[in-house]
């Protein structure tokens, strides 16, 4: 059976994978092995996920943490929790955009940053695995649990960042698949000056009409249509947990995430002139392109909240951004990724350029993409180098990732999947000729060497 300890958080089928005595133990291991004394606790909307929680809890407070219990939230709101309220670190229960049968464990520490298994997560499963036997420090739970709401002051946040008087005056669709966008979305909109429609806003964790994942077309479907019918100016899917979202303009067409990043930039660097932003290596070389002409200096890096949050705190970055749809945006000195904020400084910007989503993302020149591509494959490091080998003359080549080429017309990344036999592969050309020239030739050379 597969470990449940990935690269970014605790996730894996339940109770195969994930069970509440491994809840407990991830609550007791925490404790000992950071040394953490106030954290907040959450969880989303599964039915798995209420019990999970309170296993972790009771793991913590058996050695002494004191906990702040949000209850069922967004995974943005407990990030936001554990930056106002200074705590030590956070724990959210969720499997985000995966499907019913899964569950996991979001951790971060101070400052709402990531643990990943490179930060903390492998210490938790090597504590797990060789202490199982270890009796709890108390015998029964000797520290506080604290249940609270935050909602209110999550939005008080949120529109102290981005006031609502700001926006303009919508029609907007919200699709959050039955996920936690539904509540943030609900709680929002009286305090908005939109005209908003909601599609399964009711939280459930079975996912009764399609999976919390915008970044799959088939779940996109009701969102693009609704859409279309209502004549609204755009529409807006959350996934899972809602710390991602994914934009759709007034004819039905999906954006790319990388795409709306750029509608992100003129805010972030109005307020810090000059500053890095951050993206990842399957982004569009439009978003450096957007980066420069607003004076900003790019950073590509890494896929994964765990890699990019660390790198814009150390380089003070206005904003960063994934092809996944995670905007990463400076909060209460942290960093966070929310889908509710996201949308807002989108609307927030079109009202300023008083223009629709489709007008924002005409850019400069048209570029043709692949879309990331999943090819299977039995040595993914035998056929990196032999990319790195056939390519290391065409272009500028990166390995922060995987491999990244950037040649004159075009560009192509081929990444490792963290949790299965795949390579991921993405292409960028400047033409839809070189593009199905560059990308066929690509899959042949990973899936026949």
């Amino acid at each position: 059976m597969a470990s449940p300890f990935r690269t970014y958080d605790i996730r894996g089928l339940f109770p195969e994978e994930v069970t509440e005595e491994l809840a407990f133990s991830v609550g007791r291991a925490a404790a000992r092995r950071f040394g953490w004394s106030k954290v907040c606790v959450a969880h989303d909307m599964r039915p798995s996920s209420p019990a999970l929680a309170e296993a972790l809890v009771t793991g913590l407070t058996r050695e002494g943490v004191e906990v702040e219990f949000l209850g069922m939230t967004s995974t943005d709101m407990l990030y936001l929790a554990v930056l106002a309220h200074a705590k030590d670190g956070g724990f959210m229960v969720t499997a985000s955009h995966n499907p019913a049968a899964y569950n996991g464990i979001k951790v971060v520490r101070g400052l709402a940053l990531p643990v990943g298994l490179d930060s903390g997560l492998s210490d938790l499963e090597t504590w797990i695995r060789t202490n199982r036997s270890v009796a709890a420090g108390r015998a029964v739970s000797s520290a506080a649990v604290h249940r609270i709401s935050f909602m209110d002051e999550y939005l008080r946040i949120l529109f102290d960042l981005v006031p609502p008087s700001t926006l303009p005056p919508f029609s907007v669709v919200a699709d959050s698949g039955n996920g936690m966008g539904g509540p943030v979305f609900t709680a929002a909109a009286p305090h908005l000056p939109l005209t908003t429609h909601l599609l399964f806003p009711e939280p459930d964790g079975t996912f009764p009409n399609h999976d919390a994942n915008p970044m799959e077309p088939e779940n996109r479907r009701d969102l693009e249509k609704t859409v279309v019918l209502r004549q609204a100016d755009l529409g807006v899917g959350f996934d899972g947990d809602a710390d991602r979202a994914f934009f759709v303009d007034h004819a039905g067409h999906f954006r790319p995430a990388d795409h709306v990043l750029t509608l992100l930039f003129p805010q972030a660097l109005r307020a810090r002139p000059g500053a890095a932003v951050v993206y990842d290596v399957r982004c569009s070389r439009h978003v450096p392109d957007a980066i420069l002409r607003l004076g900003g200096v790019p950073h590509m890096g890494r896929v994964g909240h765990a890699h990019a949050k660390p790198v814009m705190h150390r380089l003070g970055a206005a904003i960063g951004g994934e092809l996944s749809g995670h905007y990463y945006i400076p909060v209460l000195g942290g960093i966070v990724d929310s889908g509710l904020l996201s949308l807002l400084m989108v609307l927030s910007e079109l009202g300023r350029l008083e223009i629709s989503l489709d007008e924002a993302l005409h850019f400069d020149r048209e570029l043709f993409a692949s879309g990331e591509i999943n090819l299977k494959v039995e040595d993914s490091d035998s056929v990196l180098r032999r990319l790195l080998n056939n390519y290391r003359d065409q272009g500028t080549m990166s390995q922060i990732d995987g491999l990244r080429l950037d040649a004159q017309h075009y560009w192509f990344s081929v990444r490792t999947s963290n949790t299965e036999p795949l390579l991921r592969l993405n292409v960028e050309a400047d033409s839809s000729d070189l593009l199905l020239q560059v990308t066929t030739r690509l899959r042949e050379e990973i899936t026949t060497g």
